[in-house]
């Protein structure tokens, strides 16, 4: 994070692993599950393999996110999939492949070069200025696996990778959205991309969005049943209250 009125310190959370802000963590709550060393608080085990064991904060698994909202294991592989909440003009998801990997806030967002202290992309607001052409910035820096800009919303959703029977057509995809196309007017969006058969060029992944037109709400979040199947939790304008929210089961249409 950092306050919006004075930038990011230099540091940043992402980028420090002496807080646990801006991670993903990884614990172990199972009392009788013995493996790994206890935390500081004794309320859990740091499990074996988080790649800073001997760090301030060893629970850290990935870091270098700004607001990852949400987190989902996909069913068929295990594979992680992170939706991560951009600051100025990036929306990504990542996926988390292993651990210690940094995926670059505030040093970038999405895929372009991040002026911490300007406090804005470098280059223009639409379009940046790509992180892969920036002379003598961080090395080993992981690109996210799908990025879109604020022209086509305002805060990602995470969702799931669809492993259900009732959507053929979006088997192995990672559905998930966007709150709204402009911030409090109720037009959340879904999109998905194809999580089994990805380009292994970040930049060349297609999001395609799920309706011809956005939701009468905006999107909060996703669940997902134990067949598979996903649903959309929404809520109206201006924001939860009253009887406004509901649950909205994904289908195709006609079904």
């Amino acid at each position: 994070g950092g306050n919006p009125m004075f930038g990011h310190p230099g540091v940043g959370n992402g980028q420090s692993l002496d807080t646990p802000l801006g991670k993903m963590l990884r614990i172990n709550p199972r009392q009788a599950d013995t493996r790994g060393t206890v935390s500081a608080n004794g309320a859990f085990r740091i499990p074996p393999g988080n790649p800073f064991p001997d760090g301030t904060v060893p629970e850290i698994y990935s870091y270098g996110l700004r607001n990852p909202f949400r987190f989902s294991f996909d069913r068929g592989t295990g594979d992680l999939w992170v939706a991560d909440v951009g600051q100025n003009d990036i929306e990504e998801v990542d996926h988390v492949t292993a651990p210690g990997q940094n995926f670059g806030w505030h040093v970038k967002e999405g895929t372009f070069l991040f002026d911490a202290g300007g406090f804005q992309l470098k280059g223009s607001r639409s379009d940046g200025f790509p992180f892969a052409n920036s002379p003598g910035s961080p090395a080993n820096l992981v690109d996210p696996v799908a990025e879109y800009d604020h022209d086509d919303g305002t805060a990602v959703i995470g969702g799931y990778v669809y492993r259900g029977a009732s959507m053929p057509g979006l088997s192995g995809h990672y559905v998930f959205g966007d709150t709204s196309r402009r911030l409090n007017n109720g037009q959340g969006r879904l999109f998905a991309f194809d999580a089994d058969h990805r380009s292994a060029v970040t930049a060349d992944n297609t999001i395609v969005e799920l309706r011809d037109a956005p939701l009468d709400f905006q999107l909060i979040g996703f669940g997902q049943d134990s067949a598979g199947e996903l649903y959309a939790l929404v809520f109206g304008v201006p924001g939860p209250n009253g009887t406004t929210g509901a649950v909205l089961r994904l289908s195709q249409s006609g079904s």
